[in-house]
């Protein structure tokens, strides 16, 4: 159970990460996909630095194919994955009609408080981490949540979620993540699938202080996110649908949908909802919680885009027509790729063992 820093983040001498978001070490899954792509930039450097016609040139070619290659992954493998593929499409083909900006592209609250706090909803209680934690016989204890939560950070003594005290940092030898359980990578369907897109949130989220989110404000993250909604004066669902052309959610639909909806009736918000909350009832109820409904897509999707056509330096902007040149087949690169691109530099994928 010896501390393995191949496999943990960079940190200095208290244990916190030397990366430029602190929250990407807030839990063992972030955390490690953040290791990911520090080891697929180490591999790139590998494969480009010895290339006699880059001599003087292979910082900036490093940058770009890394920098490019991910920026793929997000825009065709994550972010088309989760809403309807025919809005995005649209948005590259025909440009965005709902988010503007002059000469520096930022983030709307429409976006970082409501539409990308869809995730929330798709967190499991639980993982098949790897062959030692997960669920099931034969293992040394479960994947959960608050253990995800415990192992990664800066070293410190914390109680161990069940009792006890145990340093958290350096990230023992076998919590290493398996990503085979994660990721398509054998041929076999992964462990662990997403919850569906719907209004339910696992239940550590429902009390943070479990997780050791101690402050002022409410343990549940359903309420943080409603009551930050509220503060920043959120336009309701239905507004952004009318906005972006979109069928709204009736209010008949959504009081008689489960307990939340005679919750949100009992409040006059099935009528004037949240955004956050509609955009995850809109997944529920017009896709089945298989992807983002019109609201959550148009949203993501501009934005997403925008970004990337406000950064001179991305591929949409300086080569649109730019496809990846280290997936296995011309055009083609996901998640999934780029862990066995790594791979094949240096063990990542399922370091310890099955």
């Amino acid at each position: 159970m010896a501390g393995d820093g191949r496999f943990d983040l960079p940190r200095n001498s208290e244990g916190s990460a030397l990366i430029g978001d602190p929250r990407n070490d807030e839990n063992l899954s972030i955390s490690q996909m953040h290791l990911a792509f520090l080891k697929f930039h180490n591999a790139v450097v590998d494969m480009v630095e010895p290339h006699p016609a880059l001599q003087g040139s292979a910082f900036a070619e490093i940058r770009r194919t890394v920098t490019w290659h991910y920026q793929w992954i997000i825009l065709n493998d994550f972010i088309r994955n989760l809403v309807k593929p025919e809005i995005l499409d649209t948005i590259l083909d025909k440009g965005r009609k709902h988010y503007h900006f002059e000469t520096d592209a930022f983030m709307p609250v429409e976006f970082s408080v409501a539409a990308y706090r869809f995730g929330h909803s798709m967190i499991r209680n639980g993982y098949d981490h790897n062959r030692v934690f997960g669920p099931g016989p034969g293992r040394l204890g479960p994947g959960s949540l608050d253990l995800l939560f415990f192992f990664t950070g800066p070293t410190k003594q914390r109680a161990l979620p069940g009792g006890g005290a145990l340093v958290s940092s350096p990230l023992p030898s076998n919590w290493v993540i398996d990503w085979n359980r994660f990721f398509k990578l054998n041929g076999q369907p992964p462990a662990n699938a997403s919850r569906k897109l719907d209004v339910s949130l696992a239940p550590t989220l429902k009390d943070l202080m479990a997780v050791g989110k101690v402050d002022a404000a409410p343990i549940s993250l359903a309420e943080r996110n409603l009551r930050r909604g509220e503060a920043v004066a959120l336009p309701t669902g239905q507004s952004v649908a009318g906005l972006v052309g979109a069928k709204p959610l009736g209010a008949d639909e959504i009081a008689a949908s489960g307990n939340d909806g005679k919750i949100a009736a009992r409040h006059g918000l099935h009528k004037n909802t949240p955004l956050w909350y509609y955009i995850l009832k809109e997944a529920q109820l017009r896709e089945g919680g298989q992807r983002l409904g019109q609201v959550g897509s148009h949203l993501i999707s501009e934005v997403f885009v925008g970004l990337l056509q406000g950064d001179r330096l991305s591929f949409l902007s300086q080569d649109p027509c730019w496809t990846p040149t280290l997936g296995p087949a011309s055009g083609a690169f996901t998640m999934a790729d780029m862990l066995r691109f790594v791979d094949s530099k240096t063990p990542i994928i399922n370091p310890i063992g099955d």
